[in-house]
């Protein structure tokens, strides 16, 4: 019985995984699996009906379900948006109701990391909805692709972060991978930050998606140099604290470092994204610079050049 249990498994794994890379939409049959499994727990808390022998064997699988039933709604870039959040935030409050209603063992933090992988994806998702009625549809195609990819590497970066926040939280791990989670966790959350901020500058300012859209214009150099930057230059003062600590320091030096490193990660972010802020001002007083000057130009095809002189487009008597 346990080896049917492990084949019916692997049966429903490929068929999510091979629907999300293959027709790039897996959302339904994965949230059909996130139900049944998460339901199937939820009814075993209230009315135990899965033989104790059979018991370590399904909660095994519905684990592993419920992990490739997350990657499969994550990958589904060509699933309706409406239900593509909608099934992620079903399958997140189902995992959450299971770890509340039933005693899930060794297995606990993998379904936390699931329910909160699925928190995320619903609330990035549910944010592309507005965003494509209300920027996409606005901007040029090539723009409208430019703010598209970035809004998909946030997405990525804010998966990430959460999968780092939950380790440090739930996994016992040594001193250096625990450091080295905390710098990535770190990096992610800022480059998270500022694509979500640019994005929505895109939203407020027009002309700045335009700009950014162009290969190698001086606008997409300065922004992603000033994600970069704050990447590479301020996730690594994190681990400050741990070295501080691995070499034998004090725990008044450690405090210390760690609330310097903290202020360094929160003032250098606040930096880069008044630089992205900055630009899209830059952007907006030249799209709206571009509209007066056709609108000139308009009018002087149409107006004798006397009329748009200062104190002579009136009537003369």
């Amino acid at each position: 019985m346990r080896d049917a249990i492990q084949a019916g498994t692997l049966v429903v794994v490929a068929w999510l995984l091979t629907n999300a890379l293959l027709r790039g939409d897996a959302v339904r049959p994965a949230a059909l699996s996130l139900a049944v499994v998460t339901g199937g727990l939820v009814w075993e808390s209230v009315d135990p009906w899965i033989p104790p022998e059979l018991r370590p064997g399904l909660l095994d699988s519905a684990v592993t379900v419920v992990g490739s039933a997350s990657v499969a709604i994550m990958i589904s870039a060509r699933g309706d948006d409406r239900w593509r959040a909608g099934a992620a935030l079903l399958g997140a409050l189902g995992v959450t109701g299971a770890l509340l209603r039933y005693d899930v063992g060794r297995h606990e933090s993998s379904l936390v990391m699931a329910a909160t992988v699925l928190a995320v994806l619903a609330a990035v998702v549910g944010l592309h909805i507005p965003l494509t009625r209300h920027v996409l549809t606005r901007e040029e195609p090539q723009a409208a692709q430019a703010v598209h990819r970035l809004w998909s590497t946030g997405l990525m970066w804010s998966v990430l972060t959460a999968v780092g926040v939950v380790a440090l939280w739930r996994q016992a791990m040594p001193g250096w991978a625990t450091l080295l989670v905390a710098t990535a966790s770190t990096g992610a959350g800022i480059a998270a930050l500022a694509i979500g901020c640019t994005v929505g500058l895109m939203w407020r300012h027009p002309g700045f998606a335009a700009a950014y859209a162009v290969p190698m214009s001086q606008t997409r150099i300065d922004v992603r140099a000033a994600m970069l930057g704050g990447v590479l230059l301020l996730s690594p003062s994190v681990a400050l604290a741990g070295i501080v600590q691995a070499m034998g320091g004090s725990p008044e030096w450690v405090g210390t470092v760690s609330w310097m490193s903290g202020a360094v990660v929160a003032g250098g972010t606040w930096n880069v994204l008044r630089t992205i802020r900055r630009e899209a001002l830059r952007q907006r007083r030249n799209a709206m610079a571009g509209r007066a000057s056709a609108a000139v130009r308009d009018r002087a095809s149409e107006e004798p050049v006397y009329r748009l002189l200062p104190g002579l487009g009136g009537r003369r008597d």
